[in-house]
């Protein structure tokens, strides 16, 4: 008896620690990826909808088991009973993205409280995981839920998911109709006169209607808070106090008790109409000469980065090219409402303030300007030059969505000259973590101070 006793507990702490190591094990792939912060908390809310079902299940008398976790496809319980009735699946099933939208929405309401970007991720990611899981195909929740309606539901599933598979596709959505067509199939004979059938998923009218309440309930609010945070991460995390900087703006407190370094053109007016000689630096390819400004041709670093030369551009590269338009774009559409006097970068030549600028933009970008030459420039006779932080075109080019208050901040604080140090900008509830690149426009001739002698060894290397 003793042995059984033992035995039995051994099996208990198997399930245990079968269900602790998958979710090490989640955790730990995921912060590969995301970082351990949020693949801790990203693992808890999923624990968190799948409790949701594990006590739903125990509620109505059901066997089943702890659950276990698979990286990058989520997890589940085991039910060791089955349901016996399409209601008690549809209470089942349902417990699950309530009980993950409550641990959503707490997400939610702490990230509004202590202003945490880190929080307010995890709160999108679960508002959306359960949203998804809402689909209404029997391999998810929805499908459960929907069944004591009819599983001809799951029929409306099957363009929810290809609208999806077109919008972003993905081999799990592959995976996920291959394993669902079964089941549809199912659906398109389903005969609710069959005997199986008439017993399985006899419900009441008033089961049928407070499932379905809750259903599209849940729904509604679930793809309005998805919209709502998705919106809100799209907005930069900027701190503005009083202080000493440029304007009535100055570096946020919480990067500690030394004040890091402002790059001096900050305090610097950041448009200039001059005669007087000013020198900045280029990166060039070997034997490029330094060209005076022509607004046909406009700015010989704008050009597309994306493909390399005599290449067809990949994919990724198309994404590049549609990031960096997309930031353009709006620089240049707030540029011609509010700073109109000021050279526009489809136009001027971009080059840096100081030689430390060319040399820090190296640092962030190698692949932009492998095989060039540092080259240091003055000006000759009249021209306009405006400074500008390149670091804010880094943030816009980031995969992530922008509200277009967001936008309209951000190309404020470009085309007025702060940096994105002197604002105090975080991402992901992190410090923007390199130094400010200051870029110059400039419209005018320039002509060389400085190259570089070349080895002719190794390209871009003197």
């Amino acid at each position: 008896m003793k042995l059984l006793a033992a035995l039995f507990a051994a099996g208990k702490l198997g399930k245990l620690l079968t269900t602790g190591g998958t979710m090490l094990l989640s955790v730990f792939a995921y912060g590969l990826v995301y970082g351990l912060p949020y693949a801790a908390g990203f693992v808890a809310l999923i624990l968190l909808h799948e409790l949701g079902h594990y006590g739903a299940a125990r509620q109505r008398g059901l066997k089943v088991g702890a659950p276990t976790f698979i990286p990058f496809v989520g997890a589940w319980i085991e039910l060791k009973d089955q349901p016996h009735d399409a209601e008690t699946e549809a209470y089942v099933g349902f417990a699950g993205p309530l009980a993950g939208s409550l641990a959503a929405l707490c997400c939610y309401f702490l990230a509004r409280s202590q202003e945490s970007q880190l929080l307010l991720a995890l709160a999108y990611a679960g508002f959306f995981l359960n949203l998804f899981n809402l689909i209404p195909l029997s391999l998810f929740d929805g499908g459960r839920i929907t069944a004591v309606l009819s599983p001809r539901l799951w029929l409306l599933g099957v363009p929810i998911l290809v609208g999806l598979f077109f919008y972003r596709p993905s081999p799990m959505l592959i995976l996920v109709a291959v394993l669902a067509a079964p089941q549809v199939l199912k659906a398109w004979r389903f005969d609710p006169a069959a005997p199986e059938n008439a017993a399985y998923y006899r419900a009441s009218a008033e089961t049928r209607l407070t499932y379905g309440t809750y259903y599209l309930g849940l729904t509604a609010f679930l793809a309005v808070m998805t919209s709502e945070v998705h919106d809100l991460l799209g907005a930069p995390r900027i701190q503005a106090r009083p202080g000493r900087g440029c304007g009535d703006w100055s570096i946020a407190a919480d990067r500690g008790t030394i004040a890091p370094h402002v790059h001096p053109r900050a305090f610097m007016d950041n448009l200039i109409k001059d005669t007087a000689t000013l020198e900045l630096a280029a990166w060039l390819d070997p034997g490029t000469e330094l060209p005076g400004w022509d607004i046909l041709k406009g700015s010989p670093f704008g050009a597309t980065l994306a493909a390399p030369e005599g290449g067809e551009p990949t994919p990724g590269d198309q994404l590049v090219t549609v990031q960096n338009y997309f930031a353009e774009y709006h620089l240049e559409y707030f540029r011609q409402r509010r700073y109109n006097h000021f050279p526009s970068r489809l136009h001027a030549l971009i080059l840096f303030a100081t030689r430390t600028d060319a040399m820090t933009f190296r640092s962030k970008h190698p692949e932009r300007v492998f095989g060039k030459d540092l080259v240091l420039a003055k000006t000759k006779g009249a021209y306009i030059c405006s400074f500008h932080d390149a670091s804010w075109l880094d943030y816009l080019r980031l995969p992530h969505s922008l509200s277009l208050a967001a936008l309209d901040e951000v190309a404020e604080h470009y085309w007025s000259g702060r940096t994105v140090e002197e604002i105090g900008l975080t991402f992901m509830d992190e410090p923007w973590p390199e130094p400010p690149v200051i870029e110059g426009l400039f419209q005018g001739t320039l002509e060389p101070v400085w190259v570089p002698p070349r080895s002719g060894f190794l390209p871009g290397f003197a």
